[in-house]
């Protein structure tokens, strides 16, 4: 069981923005249809320093024809919840009911590629405030491979490229003819079924693939207020949470010494980021 008490501090901290400024759903905007929905499992070493534990989570890409969202299953859950609430008194049943809030996830990070501005959107909360930046959809410099195998029902071929301090493998499906993948990748002559960097740290592998059988659409958040920033300025923002961490898990209540005590544990093992370099 992971101990992780980053994103519940996260939690607390958005619910009592919430009571702070006045009930306010989460509302969304509708993007464009989804044509697509991938469902990927996560597996990743948060801590380089015990490489034996490993951790996973499921993800959606949800694909429209112009646009991509990747979001954490769990976070998109959460959003629901949110979304679902009518009244301050729902939202603070959901605050106080373990069997109603929403699971605890590391993932919180948003993933949005505009195929037709030819930008990746990256958003993610730091508690109290939610970051934004944009980078080029040209981050990857694919090397393709004539090694081929099978996965699920689909032949794949591999490509390899460095990205963030890791070397990369990638393998995409040219029956799925979609330039798209899990997190930040694209860029192959086909969707990416799986990619991993070379230390096994950080592995996705699609686990089913549909059509959408109603008129759902790829959304994003109408009311909520981005600190645009680049992503030099996110990863300082990042620190500067880290720092101040005990100081705002004591704002939210959580100011037991035991608690404190986990949370500092935590924080010393998240060492190991997807992205090791930020230039």
């Amino acid at each position: 069981m992971k101990n992780n008490f980053l994103p519940f501090l996260i939690f607390m901290l958005l619910v009592n923005v919430c009571f702070s400024q006045g009930f306010k759903a989460i509302e969304m905007i509708k993007l464009e249809p989804k044509k697509l929905v991938v469902l990927y499992d996560l597996e990743y070493k948060p801590d380089s320093t015990n490489l034996e534990a490993v951790y996973s989570e499921p993800l959606l890409l949800q694909i429209g024809d112009n646009q991509s969202k990747f979001i954490g299953f769990w976070v998109n859950y959460s959003d629901s919840l949110f979304n679902a609430c009518e009244n301050v008194q729902q939202l603070d049943e959901l605050k106080n009911n373990p069997l109603k809030s929403p699971p605890h996830t590391s993932i919180r990070y948003i993933i949005v590629k505009n195929f037709v501005e030819k930008n990746i959107a990256h958003h993610e909360m730091i508690a109290p405030d939610t970051y934004r930046y944009k980078e080029s959809l040209e981050l990857f410099d694919w090397k393709i491979t004539d090694e081929k195998k099978k996965w699920l029902k689909y032949t794949l071929q591999k490509a390899t490229t460095e990205f963030g301090g890791r070397t990369w493998e990638a393998w995409f499906a040219t029956e799925i003819p979609i330039s798209d993948g899990p997190y930040k990748f694209n860029g192959l002559p086909g969707l990416i079924v799986i990619a991993r960097d070379t230390k096994n740290h950080y592995v996705f592998k699609m686990r089913s693939i549909y059509v959408p059988q109603d008129d759902s659409y790829i959304e994003m958040y109408k009311n909520r207020r981005y600190i645009d920033t680049d992503k030099k300025g996110f990863i300082r923002a990042y620190k500067n949470f880290r720092q101040d961490v005990f100081e705002r898990a004591r704002n939210a209540g959580l100011n037991s010494p035991e608690v404190l005590q986990i949370i500092a544990e935590n924080v010393k093992k998240d060492n190991n980021p997807i992205e090791l370099i930020f230039d």
